[in-house]
């Protein structure tokens, strides 16, 4: 295959699968299951991450919900913001 087609050109890949069609091949792709690639760069992919848009490396949740405590924090944060909208 050229490498102007393939997905991911630096490793073999024959199948060129693209689990979250983000144009990386699942074989190059850190976060084949993430088309955002871990967005807000914590080291977590977003599909295992429980706090995608703010970064949380430790990946807390002290109440033990699918949410965790970076993401609680931004929403209050948010919602004091939007009172002085």
């Amino acid at each position: 295959m050229a490498d102007t087609d393939d997905n991911c050109p630096d490793l073999a890949n024959p199948a060129q699968t693209d689990t979250d069609t983000d144009g990386l091949g699942d074989s190059c792709d850190v976060c084949p299951a993430d088309a955002a690639n871990d967005s807000d760069a914590d080291g977590v992919c977003g599909d295992l991450d429980n706090c995608p848009i703010v970064a949380n490396t430790d990946q807390s949740n002290g109440d033990g919900d699918s949410w965790g405590d970076a993401i609680r924090l931004y929403w209050q944060v948010q919602k004091i913001e939007d009172l002085y909208d």
